[in-house]
């Protein structure tokens, strides 16, 4: 059973535990309407769940024509086929771009202002490097990726054309 099914059971579960712990007498059963309610929250969410499930792989696929159109536009270099697009873009998930860059620090308004430029395009300091007259500033970045707010689960059924399991 996948996670979206799962998750609503195991809420099911917790919430009539819950329930039950505020019974006055070990044993005592909870009230039905309490029950009911659960069992309809339940089947209400369970069958989200599926339909999310079997109709996931046309929305994703959707989103991802989009992002890809997105990325054309932008004048990223992109396969022509979609399918590959989405493998070279889901690599860049979680990945870096690194780069040093050697300031003179003789002059603090200068150094400032070279950190704010590398700023704003996205490089981020994690280490400095003292010497002589300046320092090396090492800088990371993470790359661009398109596809990393779509879920992963969903991105692969699309990518490979399986079915999740």
């Amino acid at each position: 059973m996948n996670a979206k099914v799962w998750i609503p059971f195991i809420l099911t579960l917790l919430a009539i535990g819950c329930s039950q712990q505020g019974a006055d007498q070990p044993g005592e059963e909870v009230a039905k309407p309490l029950l009911d309610q659960t069992r309809e929250l339940y089947e209400k969410t369970r069958k989200q769940g599926e339909s999310l499930i079997t109709s996931g792989t046309n929305s994703v696929e959707k989103a991802v024509r989009e992002l890809y159109e997105k990325a054309r536009e932008a004048g990223d270099h992109v396969p022509t086929n979609v399918v590959e697009w989405a493998k070279e873009d889901l690599k860049n998930i979680g990945a870096w771009e690194y780069r040093i860059e050697q300031i003179n620090l003789q002059d603090d308004k200068a150094v400032e202002a070279r950190l704010n430029e590398l700023g704003a395009e996205r490089w981020e300091v994690y280490w400095v490097e003292k010497y002589a007259s300046g320092a090396r500033f090492y800088l990371k970045k993470s790359r661009r990726s398109y596809l990393k707010h779509v879920p992963l689960g969903d991105l692969l059924k699309s990518v490979t054309g399986g079915d999740g399991n």
